[in-house]
């Protein structure tokens, strides 16, 4: 929303996966232990890079992160 009033900062992950019913199960794993990962941060935004760090190290879908406020 431009000009919103709470100018919070939203972090936007876009996992690319290959659409076949393999590629689909292993990313949902992979998607659940970055959401854990997300969920248990203490601050998100100081841990962000570390945790995308992580995730690239086991799983090997390739991620695009940006911030972005609203």
């Amino acid at each position: 929303m431009k000009g919103g009033e709470l100018n919070r900062p939203v972090h936007v992950i876009n996992v690319e996966i290959k659409d076949n019913h393999g590629e689909a199960l292993i990313a949902g794993k992979a998607l659940l232990d970055i959401a854990t990962r997300i969920e248990a941060a203490a601050d998100l935004d100081s841990e962000m890079d570390m945790i995308l760090k992580k995730q690239q190290e086991k799983h090997p879908h390739q991620l695009l992160h940006a911030v972005m406020y609203y």
